[in-house]
């Protein structure tokens, strides 16, 4: 978590540093440090132990006293510095999708408004249109941004939370006296939208163990307490509850607080119809004979159910479903086999293709597939045609050397007219072919629908990558007419990727469920730029699993020739 922590915070002084229009050199140096960082596979710590920070590609003498700085006093002064220079109200508006430093700048400059309510009393009072250069579209987007900041006030991404979660539930669970730790609500079920963190201990010495929370290793302060229930901030200035149940009463209650209220009135009504009763710690049955049920599974066992997944709990056919025998057996971490969506310093990775096929192999996955941008993604430092078929003759040189299966593939981009960034004679020498929109998000839906459409069409396409774009808690899906792409890819046999990347998660779990009834098949790829990001597998599966799939249904998880079969079908 420290290494993330501080790449987040080195791209938020590399973004104070564009507002101020310092050197680009710079701002470059802060990115480029940061990506390092985040895709380090040891302790920056660790490393500012043993003298190896500069080892750390982008990290001079400079940043080393930065890095040290932040590790010693949990800050850097230059942040500071940075902030006291920008005017609030321009930090406020970088924060809406679609407004970039200069447009920030310009709004609160030209406009005169200080505030995000200000901005809004602005668009509404329809003043944005009338700064040059901009109009009513710009005005409209900023409206529909600021309405979804609204309505997800309060929420974060699941993805980055994932790693918290991990590492709180371990630290609860050793804590002496704690029998029992586990996450509860919306994060359990893996939402992509998380609206609190919440977990459950019991244990003979639970209520000591409260005592002791402000001594674990990620907690900042305790925000809150009382006898049982204690509300935290980590250091990571996220806050989480922690509730001390007693045995008898966590069984139940972690049914209770993980099914969304739908899934919990589904269940009620399920259990009353087969003369039980839901109590707080118990059940009754039809004779007033009162159970308690030892565990989760113990609990839908003694309704006559199956053990219901977290993630399924929904109300979404799942009760009735498990009633019937129907649950899938969902996909696990252990099925996937490869990784068919990932960058390299060929583009814009952190690691090169040795070390992130050595990092794939050492997690036993049986092959990998080398994706990186296509040309027209410059900022991304996209491949050239020339620099493609170097990269091809490298791979395949290190998969023989290996022994470990490398597919030579791309992530090519899908223009405004519809058309790939390139041509078939290229594509139809690669292994796997990613399509995926990075430009025109503001098209209208015929348009953007189109473009998927058109890259489904074309045979050398196998996967149609990110397939909404969004970006969650920060950017909505673009506008897209999801039923017509899903038909396309079922009429073409392409499959849809669900991108596991934090920030992604798309497909979300609703189309990804809706495109295995039609029979397409979802690709759970990380879109990982470092060796690090691979582990954002686990993440991807967890929230696949809300969708319902099964080791079937996705494609990295099938063997190799099967994998090929379909890409050259």
């Amino acid at each position: 978590m420290e290494n993330l922590e501080l790449g987040w915070l080195l791209q938020e002084i590399a973004d104070l540093m564009e507002l101020n229009g310092e050197s680009v050199h710079r701002i470059r140096a802060y990115r480029n440090a940061a990506r390092s960082i985040e895709g380090l596979g040891r302790s920056v710590r660790e490393l500012a132990e043993t003298g190896e920070l500069q080892h750390i590609p982008g990290v001079g003498t400079s940043m080393e006293a930065k890095i040290r700085e932040w590790l010693e006093s949990g800050t850097i002064d230059e942040m500071n510095r940075l902030k006291n220079a920008v005017p609030p109200g321009v930090l406020a508006f970088t924060q809406i999708s679609g407004v970039g430093k200069k447009l920030a700048k310009r709004l609160h400059d030209d406009l005169g408004v200080e505030s995000l309510a200000e901005l809004e009393t602005a668009a509404r009072s329809q003043r944005i249109r009338d700064l040059k250069g901009l109009g009513s579209k710009t005005e409209m987007m900023i409206l529909r941004e600021l309405e979804r900041m609204q309505r997800t006030e309060g929420m974060f991404p699941l993805g980055m939370v994932w790693l918290v979660i991990e590492e709180l539930e371990k630290s609860l669970q050793s804590l002496p006296g704690v029998s029992n730790a586990a996450l509860v609500g919306d994060a359990r079920r893996c939402c992509s939208l998380v609206s609190e963190l919440e977990f459950i201990i019991c244990g003979p010495g639970r209520l000591d163990a409260m005592e002791l929370l402000d001594k674990l290793p990620c907690v900042e302060r305790i925000l809150q307490t009382d006898h049982a229930s204690t509300r935290l901030q980590l250091k990571s200035n996220i806050e989480v509850q922690v509730s001390a149940v007693s045995d008898l009463v966590y069984p139940v209650l972690l049914v209770e607080k993980t099914g969304s209220a739908a899934h919990m009135r589904r269940l009620r009504e399920y259990a009353s119809t087969n003369g039980w009763e839901i109590a707080s710690d118990s059940l009754t049955d039809a004779q007033n004979r009162v159970r308690q049920p030892r565990t989760e599974v113990d609990f839908y066992s003694l309704l006559g159910l199956p053990y219901i997944e977290p993630q399924l709990r929904e109300d979404r056919g799942e009760v009735l479903a498990a009633a019937e025998g129907r649950l899938p057996v969902l996909l696990e971490f252990s099925d996937i086999r490869s990784d068919l969506h990932i960058h390299t310093t060929y583009s814009d990775g952190v690691n090169t293709v040795e070390e992130m096929a050595k990092a794939a192999q050492s997690m036993g996955w049986d092959f990998l597939a080398i994706c990186d941008h296509s040309r027209s993604l410059t900022v991304a430092r996209g491949l050239t045609a020339e620099r493609l078929v170097q990269q091809g003759h490298e791979i395949r040189s290190l998969s023989d050397a290996m022994g470990f299966s490398i597919l030579c593939g791309i992530e090519c981009d899908i223009l405004a007219d519809g058309s790939l960034d390139f041509d078939d004679s290229i594509l139809r020498t690669l292994d796997v072919v990613v399509a995926s929109i990075h430009t025109g998000f503001r098209q209208d839906e015929h348009a953007l629908t189109h473009r998927l459409v058109q890259a489904a069409k074309n045979p050398h396409v196998d996967i149609i990558g990110h397939p909404t774009g969004r970006l969650l808690g920060y950017r909505e899906p673009y506008p897209v007419d999801m039923e017509l792409v899903m038909q396309a890819a079922a009429d073409y046999g392409k499959a849809l990727e669900l991108n596991a990347s934090p920030e992604r998660l798309d497909l979300n779990d609703s189309y990804a469920a809706a495109a295995v009834k039609l029979g397409v098949p979802v690709s759970i790829n990380t879109d990982a730029h470092s060796v690090t990001q691979l582990g954002f597998m686990e993440l991807g599966v967890a929230y696949g699993r809300r969708a319902w799939l099964t080791k079937e249904s996705v494609i990295n998880a099938w063997p190799l020739e099967r994998l090929q079969k379909f890409c050259n079908s």
